[in-house]
């Protein structure tokens, strides 16, 4: 398969995912009342078999299958705050893939921007993340991190990965 193939279909299957949290065999679509304490970042069999996730899950499984082809790709985490309240947060993580020197963003669970998106870098999704969430708030934080062995993780433990 060519890399086109290989981003195509990885994405096309990924889009037929339910967007929530998979918590003892409970699929939470509305992440406001899920049991957010209990959550665990997905392994990609969790995934294949109950075909849900959230962005971090599915930048999991992205990187899983771009690692296996040897597909040149970068995992990034947003993290905005919208408020003063320290706990007033948004995330988003997103993988760019490096297409032979073309820049694409893979986007699966992000429904207004599910697709392949061709971008210039991360600034560009950066741009989009920030005008969605709120343009009013400058400050925000971006991370670059490796997806291995990101699964099975409570909330804390991947952040504190993720943002190293």
């Amino acid at each position: 398969m060519t890399t086109d193939e290989v981003i195509e279909s990885l994405n096309t299957y990924l889009n037929s995912f339910e967007y929530g949290i998979l918590i003892d065999d409970t699929i939470y679509p509305d992440l406001d009342t899920a049991p957010w304490e209990q959550y665990r970042t997905l392994t990609a069999s969790q995934m294949d078999k109950y075909h849900v996730g959230i962005c971090w899950d599915f930048v999991n499984y992205q990187h899983l299958v771009l690692k296996v082809k040897h597909i040149p790709h970068k995992n990034y985490i947003f993290i905005k705050q919208l408020s003063e309240d320290p706990n007033d947060i948004v995330t988003h993580t997103f993988t760019i893939v490096d297409n032979h020197g073309d820049k694409v963003w893979i986007e699966s669970s992000w429904l207004p921007y599910q697709g392949i998106h061709n971008v210039t870098g991360y600034q560009d999704v950066i741009d989009i993340l920030n005008q969605e969430y709120g343009p009013d708030i400058d400050e925000y934080e971006v991370h670059e991190y490796d997806a291995d062995n990101l699964t099975g993780l409570t909330n804390k433990e991947f952040f504190e990965e993720v943002t190293k």
